[in-house]
């Protein structure tokens, strides 16, 4: 203690002054130069912490970026359907046909099968909903799509028009009247064969479903004459017809019920 109190009593006369300068001048650079790393460090560090609490932000940004984004696209599927459903009523409700069901497409034969069932829909509705092998089908502006092949209690299956196994019976919109069955082109167009040479038929006459075939009203629109078949020593012309429905684009579709 008496030590400590000498020194103590030589500093403050300033006795020390010169020990001190000695001690300024060799520590001070040293000290100046851990002050400096510690203040390199520490801004490191807090740099660090900033950098991780970015990513922790940007990763965040990204999640709910990619929630939005799956959001938004249910949300547009919803609204497509909605409106797909609304067409649907405002046809059916018309006044024609008086009886139908309406159907969600569960999936569609693309990939895997045989060929001739490619294009074939599934749908949510069967027999315990009234529907049964032959009926139509119709898109939401009622246009024929295809016909019901297999009924089974839950689901059915549909073979789209296009289909060479889905004949349908047609009446042209022509002056004649000419009547015929259509049968599908490699799934991409509709047939109408053995149509006789002297009737009339040209680029744009409708056809639509002439009533004759069993469960089926007539009037339902098919497409449209998109090419004639003429052959100058034929006996029968054919008739090429563009579908009106959009195939490939049918979430819903309607079920006529006799």
């Amino acid at each position: 203690m008496a030590t400590i109190g000498l020194l103590v009593f030589l500093h403050a006369i300033g006795a020390l002054a010169p020990v001190d300068r000695v001690f300024f001048f060799v520590f001070n650079p040293a000290a100046t130069q851990l002050q400096s790393w510690s203040n390199a460090l520490g801004q490191k560090y807090h740099d660090s912490v900033q950098q991780g609490d970015l990513a922790v932000q940007i990763n965040d940004l990204k999640n709910k970026v990619e929630q939005l984004t799956v959001e938004n696209a249910s949300l547009k599927k919803l609204q497509d359907e909605n409106s797909v459903l609304r067409r649907h009523l405002k046809f059916l409700e018309s006044g024609q046909p008086k009886k139908y069901v309406l159907a969600n497409v569960v999936s569609r034969e693309i990939l895997n099968g045989p060929e001739e069932s490619m294009g074939d829909l599934v749908i949510d509705k069967g027999r315990d909903d009234g529907l049964m092998v032959g009926l139509a089908v119709l898109d939401e502006n009622g246009a024929v799509v295809g016909k019901i092949m297999i009924a089974e209690e839950k689901i059915s299956r549909i073979t789209l028009i296009t289909n060479s196994n889905c004949k349908m019976a047609v009446t042209l919109q022509n002056v004649e009247r000419t009547i015929g069955v259509t049968s599908g082109n490699l799934g991409l167009t509709v047939d109408m064969n053995y149509i006789p040479q002297l009737e009339k038929v040209a680029v744009g006459d409708l056809a639509v479903t002439s009533g004759l075939e069993a469960n089926i009203p007539r009037g339902l629109l098919i497409g449209q004459v998109a090419k004639v078949n003429k052959g100058s020593n034929d006996i029968w012309q054919s008739a090429n017809i563009q579908p009106s429905a959009n195939l490939d684009n049918l979430p819903i579709v309607s079920i006529i019920i006799p």
